[in-house]
């Protein structure tokens, strides 16, 4: 692979401080200067790289998100039947700031939350994110029906939505609450729903 120049390791330095800093105050809240400071640059600077703020947004949100749904790719690769990779992902939702390397909770709520009302570009993204974790979700219940572990009568894709639904409400709770509790009591309802429903 060819070395980065030094133009694009400043690009790929700004993306990453903005990323870790927007994931906290908004990605479209946070205003340019905040941005300017966490990476150590005067305006000019940062419009050397970047043709807009909202285009330093846009890069950092795609950056933020890949973070999140490469554990989740990472899951769904592992080792295991079809049945534990999915336990195993909804497991890691207990402690989900372990392995996500971002503080602020997961950048596909806060986009989705942020974009409802807000810019289209989040709206689209937020979307598509969260569109890309229920088709890995969809992806192992396919996987499990392949394998006799899920019963075959369930439409993969619905059913992954509503996994969705409950495990960014569980990461929402226990941020608004401040407590792992309403986050836990969403989990478990999560792993009921599996073994009653969803499982051969």
């Amino acid at each position: 692979m060819a070395a980065m120049s030094k133009g694009d390791d400043t690009r790929a330095r700004i993306i990453r401080q903005a990323a870790a800093l927007m994931n906290v105050d908004g990605y479209v809240a946070t205003p340019v200067s905040a941005i300017l400071a966490a990476a150590g640059l005067q305006k000019g600077g940062l419009y050397n790289h970047f043709a807009s703020r909202d285009e330093v947004a846009m890069a950092a949100y795609d950056h933020a998100t890949e973070l999140a749904l490469r554990f989740m790719l990472d899951i769904e690769r592992g080792p295991g039947r079809a049945v534990e990779r999915l336990f195993r992902l909804i497991a890691a939702y207990r402690d989900y700031g372990r392995h996500f390397p971002l503080r602020g909770g997961c950048p596909l709520l806060k986009g989705a939350v942020e974009g409802a009302n807000g810019p289209e570009w989040l709206r689209t993204r937020a979307r598509q994110s969260l569109d890309r974790m229920a088709e890995i979700i969809a992806r192992l219940l396919a996987a499990g029906q392949a394998e006799g572990g899920v019963r075959p009568e369930i439409a993969p894709d619905r059913a992954a939505l509503a996994i969705v639904a409950t495990l960014e409400g569980a990461v929402m709770l226990t941020m608004v609450q401040r407590a792992r509790l309403p986050g836990e009591a969403a989990l478990e309802m999560i792993e009921a729903y599996m073994k009653s429903a969803l499982l051969a």
